[in-house]
């Protein structure tokens, strides 16, 4: 049985500089794979009775930072991409639109320990490694 290449990959992001490499590494993957490409964006909706004026202008800024990124990939010619905003637990909204559009992977980026500088898994990418059922690749 030959493996395939992913069709569809599901990128997940924070909009930090963190995701960045995990970022240019997925675009390259779908350019190569010749794959579809979603970016995914989950604000989370826990602290939202509690939010402080700092944290309200959030909104607003992922949607500058989704419209700037959707720029950035429509100029990559020979990629065809989406980017989705959503509102809800991390790993829930991830793994439900990866299999709403049957994608074959999910990337994520990773937490560094800004002490020693060594690499982490984040809460999210550990959820979605366990309950997703799906490839998951943490960059």
């Amino acid at each position: 049985m030959e493996n395939s290449p992913p069709r569809h990959i599901l990128f997940a992001t924070d909009f930090s500089a963190r995701c960045d490499r995990a970022k240019v590494r997925t675009i390259q993957l779908a350019l190569q794979w010749h794959a579809r490409l979603t970016v995914i964006h989950v604000i989370e909706d826990d602290d939202a009775p509690f939010e402080q004026p700092e944290t309200q202008s959030l909104p607003r800024a992922v949607s500058h930072s989704a419209m700037l990124l959707r720029d950035e990939l429509s100029a990559i010619e020979g990629l065809s991409s989406t980017v989705v905003v959503r509102r809800g637990r991390p790993h829930v909204e991830i793994r439900e639109i990866a299999l709403q559009d049957k994608t074959d992977l999910i990337v994520t980026g990773i937490s560094r320990n800004e002490f020693d500088g060594r690499s982490l898994l984040g809460s999210t990418t550990t959820s979605l490694l366990r309950e997703s059922g799906l490839p998951v690749s943490p960059r």
